[in-house]
């Protein structure tokens, strides 16, 4: 999405609320699909993380991991095996498909609190909908973001994030292999 799809509207509140009602058979699947997607990388995201603290047994880095956001999850992954690879004697490739993964990681997770957090009832026929609310500093008004988002978009990023779940693993074959 590039930034001509970012629209600020000023102070107004008001929602008519009917063209989702319109398209929402379009946009539910590709939500769902795409959920169900980020679960399961985030189920990968958690066992890579797993697996790194304790060799033996997941329940040590499940721990940890059900306390954090999926963005802390992504820096605490891409951390410990950033310096997995550093220790390597040639770290070169591992790293920079690490680097790869991490890059991709941050934008699925992105599109994803987009998904989430969007107020759906906005959805206006261009295919904007709200996503975030914020206070101008300056003279206090309220702004309202909105962001154009297609159901193919959606469809892009349920196919990113099964991508990514394959990624994690096929990393991980070889992440501890000195």
């Amino acid at each position: 999405m590039s930034k001509k799809d970012f629209e600020f509207l000023e102070q107004h509140d008001f929602l008519v609320g009917e063209y989702i009602y319109d398209v929402e058979h379009r946009y539910a699947p590709a939500i769902g699909f795409f959920l169900i997607s980020f679960s399961s990388f985030e189920h990968e995201l958690n066992s890579a993380i797993a697996g790194y603290i304790h060799d033996r047994t997941d329940e040590p880095g499940l721990a940890i991991t059900q306390m954090l956001s999926v963005r802390s999850k992504i820096e605490l992954f891409h951390k410990l095996y950033i310096r997995l690879e550093a220790a390597k004697s040639n770290p070169s490739s591992n790293k920079e498909k690490l680097k790869n993964i991490y890059k991709r990681m941050i934008e699925i997770n992105n599109f994803r609190n987009k998904i989430v957090h969007a107020n759906w009832i906005s959805l206006q026929k261009g295919y904007t909908v709200r996503t975030k609310t914020t206070t101008d500093n300056e003279n206090g008004y309220v702004k309202f973001e909105r962001i154009k988002i297609l159901p193919s978009d959606i469809k892009k990023m349920t196919i990113k994030a099964e991508k990514m779940s394959e990624k994690i693993i096929s990393y991980m074959d070889g992440a501890f292999q000195f």
